[in-house]
């Protein structure tokens, strides 16, 4: 059996469905599935969905995905902790 790969962080918060689902999330909205979407854009905006509960549960408050046009090093940093714990999957 072959090892599970986790996405890159990175690569993830660079993703616009990721974010999507991420500050659909934070503004309080329910989640807007489109049934027009791939596979691949409907998981990852439910990962940004599960990324965004997982901040408001460990930071309590929003968290800027990018800062200067580059991924946040603490949403990189928290991401790879929800990644690895499960959290986001």
């Amino acid at each position: 059996m072959a090892p599970l790969t986790l996405p890159h962080a990175s690569d993830l918060l660079a993703d616009p469905q990721f974010a999507h689902g991420y500050f659909h999330l934070m503004d309080g909205r329910d989640s807007d599935l489109s049934r027009h979407w791939s596979e691949a854009e409907t998981g990852a905006y439910a990962r940004g969905r599960q990324f965004a509960a997982f901040v408001l549960d460990c930071e309590g408050r929003f968290l800027p995905l990018n800062s200067h046009g580059l991924p946040d090093t603490r949403a990189v940093t928290l991401l790879t902790l929800a990644l690895r714990s499960g959290a986001v999957a």
